[in-house]
């Protein structure tokens, strides 16, 4: 029996609808389950909008008790259909990465007026909404296969050969984000130290680092940070610092920059 004022899943809401559905009268459902007949009559008109949001809510989200909908369902679906393919192809995804992600489809999808503002409180009613969880990355389940990685030098050899490539052309580039004012977070000290805590500082830099095959010439390191101009460049000839500079928001990289 349904106690008064009690909540219930969407997934709740559409068995009971489909009883009614099935040949049920509503007031024999209401009386077997306690649900009053108005609270029935009312998902029975709301039945659409139960089933759409049990498809596009992730099975989390279906089993939640209330389950509100996005107030921009344009940008809530476009975001999370680029979630969930970014998941599917193994692309690990920082709370911040989906607010930035968030932002920048609001912003293609109402233009240069856009307000919206992907905030923290934001983050968490999609992940609410969706059923997205955090949790710890495990980096070997998507490792290369040992056959495929063991079989990849006579296929490279092989494309070298057959479109001419020069050792001038064949090299390795890797990029890493160099956080460079982080200090270590654990310390070494007597019983006696007193431990506080400290904010970990999160000025970063981008950095692209190439090798080449031994015997052509080397290419300096790329930095990317994300002033234009920095202070520490004046009256500084870039053409002598052992690196190249480029700059991005946030000091990522870009494709106009790779």
């Amino acid at each position: 029996m349904a106690s008064k004022g009690q909540a219930y899943t969407i997934k709740e809401k559409l068995k009971i609808v489909r009883r009614v559905r099935e040949g049920e009268s509503q007031a024999g459902v209401s009386c077997s389950t306690g649900i009053p007949a108005g609270t029935i009559r009312g998902w029975l008109k709301e039945e659409k909008k139960l089933q759409d949001l049990a498809f596009e809510t992730h099975e989390i989200g279906v089993l939640q008790k209330r389950n509100k909908g996005a107030t921009d369902s344009t940008l809530d679906a476009a975001l999370f259909a680029w979630f969930t393919q970014s998941r599917n192809g193994g692309i690990p995804l920082s709370g911040e990465i989906v607010k930035i992600q968030g932002q920048k489809l609001s912003l293609d999808i109402h233009g240069p007026d856009d307000t919206f503002r992907a905030s923290t409180g934001w983050l968490w009613r999609l992940q609410k909404r969706h059923g997205i969880k955090s949790f710890t990355v495990t980096r070997e389940r998507r490792s290369p296969a040992p056959d495929a990685a063991n079989a990849f030098p006579a296929i490279l050899r092989e494309l070298i050969e057959s479109e001419g490539y020069n050792k001038e052309q064949i090299y390795n580039c890797n990029e890493t984000g160099l956080y460079y004012k982080l200090l270590p977070d654990k310390n070494l000290g007597t019983k006696e130290d007193k431990q506080t805590g400290f904010k970990s500082a999160k000025q970063r830099v981008t950095v692209l680092l190439t090798c080449y095959k031994p015997g052509t010439h080397k290419l300096k390191p790329l930095v990317i940070g994300s002033a234009q101009n920095p202070s520490c460049f004046h009256h500084v000839n870039r053409e002598t610092l052992p690196a190249n500079y480029s700059a991005s928001a946030n000091a990522r990289m870009t494709a106009k920059i790779f």
